[in-house]
């Protein structure tokens, strides 16, 4: 309705291109329909210096605060309009704004209860006893989309150094990802054999050493029981156990 507004055209064409960028480089299928990456316009941009660190998904941020110019130098058009217009519709435009911004009022947050540390955790840390600094594994690993073993850590304090996690980082290809191979290829199988969600296929030997020799862990803490399809998986990769205690199994290395 306002597009022969500069500032609403300009604003509107941003906030599309944005957008776009927040699909990545491509190819992406939307609904069903496959885009090629060459029509993308962040394809374009993530070879340019830097570009290769950025996370396209973030791309929408922005794009939400150009919509909100566009819907702000529309309203400085239509207020105008509506006064000369019949009385009911000069509080249409001010109607709209309010229900634009109505989400944006921040609600209460739900409190969640925190869930204590495995059975065992503490005391399995306390008969390793470890060095201070020195870098424990733990089964579940923490990836991005598995952080029970980091909320443990957070709630006991221990252990004082923990193997994996994540972090934004160069992938292969130079795009950002949030794990990094060797170590993820093995992470994310153990997760499978603990949880038995999803389909991960099982590393080779040489990616199961890989990960050992890349993280260096003092100790290895799986959060299993011995019998089950992880605790047997661990004991045939890293021998008999050093001590079961509550629910963790614990090897020194």
């Amino acid at each position: 309705m306002f597009w022969r507004d500069l500032r609403v055209r300009v604003a509107a064409v941003v906030c599309a291109v944005l957008e776009l960028c927040n699909l990545g480089g491509g190819p992406v299928t939307i609904g069903g329909f496959r885009l090629s990456g060459s029509l993308l316009p962040y394809h374009w941009l993530q070879g340019l210096p830097t570009m290769a660190q950025v996370l396209p998904d973030r791309f929408c941020i922005l794009g939400a605060g150009v919509a909100g110019a566009v819907l702000a130098f529309s309203f400085d058009q239509a207020r105008p309009a509506a006064w000369q217009r019949a009385t009911w519709l000069r509080g249409v435009p001010a109607t709209i704004a309010v229900l634009a911004v109505l989400p944006l009022i921040p609600l209460p947050y739900h409190a969640a209860r925190v869930l204590p540390v495995p059975a065992g955790w503490q005391a399995a840390l306390g008969r390793l006893r470890l060095a201070p600094d020195a870098p424990v594994l733990v089964v579940p690993v923490s990836m991005a989309a598995n952080t029970q073993a980091m909320r443990w850590q957070a709630s006991s304090g221990e252990p004082g150094s923990m193997d994996a996690g994540y972090f934004s980082g160069p992938g292969p290809h130079g795009n950002p990802v949030f794990s990094l191979d060797p170590p993820h290829t093995v992470a994310a199988y153990l997760n499978y054999l603990r949880s038995g969600r999803g389909r991960v296929p099982r590393p080779s030997a040489a990616q199961l050493r890989a990960p050992l020799a890349y993280w260096r862990p003092a100790a290895i803490l799986a959060v299993t029981s011995e019998t089950s399809r992880l605790g047997r998986f661990l004991i045939g990769l890293l021998g008999h156990p050093a001590f079961h205690v509550g629910r963790v199994v614990a090897w020194r290395r």
